[in-house]
């Protein structure tokens, strides 16, 4: 079927297309060559190898544990994250699973451009902290990205990533804070909510997983993410594929832990126009951010405002009638 005027009008308008940053020349050579370094030699430059950062003196694995809830309504958790790392207001409203909406407060933001590692805290008035992780699309500076793909190749080598002791440092922060504490993570994050929920046994919902890293794979640390993660994905959003070097944990399936194990819930795809609705009425600042050199249908579903649609079309025909009228109201505020 042919795309209307209007809807070929809008794409051309809000080109928004694939993974999150318009590279340069230059940037792409030079990311794809630090990625094929750390490839080649996952060991040079990790901070960590294999051992994994300790908890600060006074905190337990069995405290972060008891602190763990999910309270976000799952169908509401790309909004969540879009308005936390796209817009990062001072507050935005959020439902839980029954409907009912809360005030989340900023804590704090963190963007460390050496390591790539960038997360945001927010809180309800209720005491209840989200701990929000990125995905590469989630950064503002393209030449940045490289730090992110040394993380990821670390990861997917069996390191412990130069990212881990900042993800958890975050997450401790928020859990010392709050009463309760959830994550959500996109993409690359899911390696940070993932782990967490390995270790710690914390409660989150991950969008596009990109599941746990080899060197977390234990009996207990699956039986955590099975009791703890639910993995969403959009139709059609992909994992990253190196049809080159074509390696490792895509191939084989470790780093789909959150995917295999937890509980996954499959999104229908937007329509591109929703998409594009979605980025130019909530987040068009969003649009310098997007590599417009690939065509939109080779990457819209990876953006955070894809699964922001995908989660309220899901809401509207799964969930409760309360949650579904509550996300159609706030869905409203913004058209």
């Amino acid at each position: 079927m042919g795309q209307s005027a209007s809807d070929q009008s809008l794409k051309k308008q809000y080109n928004m297309c694939v993974r999150g940053a318009a590279f340069t020349p230059g940037q792409w050579a030079g990311n794809f060559a630090t990625g094929l370094a750390t490839w080649w030699d996952p060991q040079d430059g990790s901070i960590y190898k294999h051992e994994h950062p300790p908890l600060p003196q006074g905190v337990t694995p069995e405290g972060l544990a008891a602190k763990a809830e999910r309270v976000l309504a799952s169908n509401a958790t790309a909004r969540a994250f879009t308005d936390a790392l796209v817009n990062q207001p001072n507050a935005f409203k959020a439902p839980d699973a029954q409907g009912k909406l809360s005030t989340y407060s900023k804590v704090m933001v963190v963007d460390h451009k050496e390591s790539g590692f960038s997360g945001a805290i927010y809180m309800n008035e209720n005491g209840h902290a989200v701990v929000f992780y990125p995905g590469m699309n989630g950064r503002s500076d393209p030449a940045s990205v490289s730090a992110d793909v040394v993380s990821y190749w670390q990861s997917e080598q069996g390191l412990v990533n130069n990212q881990a002791g900042r993800a958890q440092d975050l997450y401790v922060t928020a859990a010392s804070m709050a009463k309760s504490v959830e994550t959500v993570g996109m993409s690359l994050g899911t390696v940070h909510t993932n782990m967490l929920a390995g270790l710690y046994g914390a409660k989150g919902t991950n969008l596009s997983d990109i599941g746990l890293p080899p060197v977390y794979m234990t009996d207990e640390s699956v039986k955590n993410i099975r009791n703890n993660i639910i993995s969403m994905r959009v139709e059609g959003d992909a994992p990253p594929k190196f049809p080159v070097l074509n390696v490792g944990g895509y191939k084989d399936g470790f780093l789909f832990a959150g995917q295999v194990f937890g509980k996954t819930i499959d999104l229908q795809r937007p329509k591109d126009e929703e998409i594009l609705k979605a980025v130019h009425d909530l987040t068009p600042q969003h649009n310098k951010y997007v590599d417009k050199s690939y065509p939109c249908e080779g990457g819209l579903e990876h953006l955070p405002q894809a699964y922001m649609v995908a989660q309220e079309n899901n809401a509207a025909a799964k969930e409760s009638p309360v949650l579904a009228s509550t996300m159609k109201a706030m869905s409203a505020l913004t058209n």
